[in-house]
């Protein structure tokens, strides 16, 4: 059936009357389906404007990207490293061979020298381990090349074959034929220890092969070695 039509010359005022008993239902009817929603936990959010707004893509922001954040970690790496370098000690930069703690400490104006005539100097320690860049390090510092009490720089690098340490410290001024506490000199310890390059180049310099508190030889103790 078809409904009735208003008729054209009705006034504006009865047309309006007639959708106003409509909006007094359904008013009540949300606020109703609102407040049982509200009690049962459901969240019911009004419209937002910017709700279906697009996401922004990640080039727009360059400030969020991994490389910034990498370059965050770097610098902070960097600054860990360097209060490394500069907290360690002198004994232990030259055993660990951490060249960049040495460097700091020997700007630093750290004393090269034992705190104890008995403890071996750190020249001797770098010199028996084979650090070159250390020995070259020490030794600028001024260290003494001829410093040590059981042991010495020079007959430590002899001892272990580390014969360009050994062509370093008699450029600084070692001394060929100091003594350790054994009563071996550089090229007894080579011998000792069966390093022939080390002795041959030592005794073209002039190396004693015979110690002056016993009746030991570079000779004996190469044999004592089995160092034919």
């Amino acid at each position: 059936m078809k409904k009735a039509a208003l008729p054209m010359s009705q006034p504006l005022q009865n047309r309006t009357s007639v959708l106003e008993p409509a909006v007094d239902q359904v008013l009540p009817l949300a606020k109703a389906v609102h407040t049982s929603a509200t009690a049962a936990g459901i969240a019911v959010k009004p419209a937002h404007p910017q709700r279906n707004r697009p996401k922004a893509r990640a080039e727009e922001h360059p400030a969020a990207t991994d490389t910034h954040v990498n370059t965050n970690a770097d610098a902070n790496t960097n600054a860990d490293a360097n209060i490394d370098s500069a907290s360690v000690s002198l004994a232990t930069a030259v055993a660990s061979n951490n060249v960049a703690a040495l460097r700091a400490l020997i700007k630093e104006g750290v004393d090269l020298r034992p705190k104890n005539w008995y403890e071996t100097p750190v020249l001797a320690t770098a010199a028996a381990q084979g650090y070159e860049e250390i020995v070259h390090l020490l030794i600028a510092a001024h260290a003494n090349v001829n410093n040590g009490y059981d042991t010495l720089p020079l007959t430590s690098a002899a001892q272990n074959g580390h014969i360009q340490i050994v062509r370093y410290l008699l450029a600084a001024g070692a001394a060929l034929n100091a003594q350790d506490a054994n009563g071996h000199n550089a090229a007894m310890a080579a011998a000792a220890n069966g390093h022939l390059e080390v002795v041959r180049f030592l005794v073209e310099r002039g190396a004693q092969l015979k110690s002056t508190g016993s009746n030991e030889t570079a000779l004996t103790l190469a044999k004592k070695g089995r160092h034919r």
